[in-house]
């Protein structure tokens, strides 16, 4: 009784999926999570919700208390006959219809109850898909991909057609293709706590349920309303990297834990909950965002580091809050990125790497691409290198001269950009390439409408706590 709803509700979803193979203590083990929601509609949603991850017959949950009432609260009777008993469900779309109520009720009491039955169903989603697919080979993996995407697809409908989630179900049944492997070898490889809980707080809470709530506030308000907030905890760094436009900010501004406390408590009330972190150097503030994120359990916090400040005790820390990943900065092998961060620095990185590797954390990273690298960054050798030490992604931006001393030889001209295009999407490409999901910030543009600044997608509060439209 102590414990919040969407925390009692998760706590009781587990016995659901571990009673898989005996239907009556299934049936009870349902009855009990769904007995903590005050509401029955929420009642009936939760059941069917637990009934089709554990995969078990919904018709047997005929029974439950206030049963003979759900036709006259659920959906005009499009699961439930008025004879009380429940129809067997056709697909997983008519249960991802009935998770997807949330956000539609007029009571903001109900809204979150609705929305803690649905984020504990798709937290027991994720973990019954790692746990069917860790360590066990591949051909698990279609099943469980579809069994996300059915519950995914009504929270996106508004903003994808269903041929594109009829596309993404075709896209899986190959459980040998590249992304499906690449997929494998990340549930084998990143700590499965962390993984569910970057799947879980970016994929439902952001680009899902959190999304879809910003896009009801921006016709409410009628302005722009950003869905990933950057902030930097701090304008200090332990390096003086060269052209760093983070230096133009000074040493000595900082957000108090208070500030962003505030900051991220007013996003999440809003729908946002992808937060980035740069700076200067967010790890010189480790302490205060391993807080933050161990307080903010239902958003991600992605910090852009150089990585020279990660070390093993940091790492176990990660392993316990989970929802935190990393964009470390590298520019390339050996004395391409000394050259630029400072002697020593890529051996830091590479050390970083090998410990965020050894304690299964997430990160990719943050390549500055220039007129002089950006053939060595985007080589064979190097992407194969970055694989081989655990890195899921690279983002890519091109140079960008800022302040008086500025190198303009380093801005890349328009052949050197046109070949990024097309190399950026070959190694990324649904077939050949590398098992790493590159993106490019500029050059990618088209896939967003243009420009996100502002915030039509995301906006910036710089250490000063000055809101920007834009990072750059």
């Amino acid at each position: 009784p102590r414990l919040s709803i969407g925390k009692r509700a998760r706590a009781y979803c587990l016995p659901v999926v571990r009673a898989r193979a005996a239907p009556t203590r299934c049936t009870k083990a349902v009855q009990r999570a769904v007995s903590v929601l005050p509401c029955q509609s929420v009642r009936a949603c939760a059941a069917l919700a637990l009934c089709r991850l554990s995969g078990h017959p919904v018709h047997a949950l005929s029974r439950i208390p206030s049963a003979p009432t759900w036709d006259k609260m659920l959906f005009n009777g499009k699961i439930c006959h008025k004879n009380g008993n429940l129809g067997n469900e056709k697909n997983q779309k008519e249960l991802a219809e009935l998770l997807a109520h949330q956000r539609s009720q007029n009571d903001m009491a109900e809204n979150k109850v609705v929305h803690a039955a649905q984020r504990a169903a798709f937290s027991v989603a994720i973990d019954a898909a790692i746990k069917a697919v860790r360590g066990k080979g591949t051909e698990h993996m279609t099943e469980e991909a579809v069994k996300l995407i059915n519950l995914a697809e009504p929270l996106l409908s508004k903003r994808y057609k269903a041929s594109a989630f009829d596309a993404a179900r075709k896209f899986v049944q190959d459980p040998n293709g590249k992304w499906m492997e690449y997929a494998y070898r990340a549930i084998n490889e990143i700590d499965p706590h962390i993984l569910k809980m970057n799947v879980l707080n970016l994929g439902y809470e952001g680009m899902f349920s959190g999304y879809n709530y910003v896009m009801e506030l921006r016709k409410k308000y009628d302005c722009n309303m950003p869905w990933i907030l950057l902030f930097d905890p701090t304008a200090s760094c332990n390096l003086h990297c060269k052209g760093c436009w983070a230096a133009e900010y000074g040493k000595t501004l900082n957000l108090t834990y208070e500030e962003m406390d505030k900051l991220v408590t007013e996003g999440e009330e809003l729908g946002i909950h992808w937060y980035m972190c740069t700076g200067g150097e967010p790890m010189c503030r480790k302490n205060d965002l391993l807080k933050l994120a161990a307080a903010h359990q239902n958003s991600v916090f992605h910090l852009f580091t150089n990585g020279t400040l990660i070390d093993e005790e940091f790492c176990k820390e990660v392993q316990k809050v989970g929802n935190m990943a990393f964009f470390i900065s590298i520019e390339g092998i050996g004395d391409a990125t000394d050259d630029r961060r400072g002697k020593g620095v890529f051996d830091k990185v590479m050390h970083a790497m090998d410990l965020m590797q050894k304690y299964g954390l997430l990160y990719g990273t943050s390549i500055c691409y220039t007129s002089q690298n950006y053939k060595a960054v985007t080589s064979d050798e190097f992407i194969d290198m970055l694989i081989s030490h655990g890195v899921r992604f690279n983002w890519y931006f091109h140079y960008m001269p800022i302040g008086d001393g500025a190198n303009v030889d380093l801005m890349l001209n328009a052949e050197q950009r046109e070949y990024m295009i097309h190399r950026v999407r070959e190694i990324r490409g649904l077939t050949g390439g590398k098992q790493i999901f590159c993106i490019d910030f500029q050059n990618d543009g088209e896939y967003i409408d243009g420009c996100i600044a502002g915030g039509r997608q995301y906006a910036h509060i710089n250490p000063a706590g000055d809101v920007e439209p834009c990072v750059f």
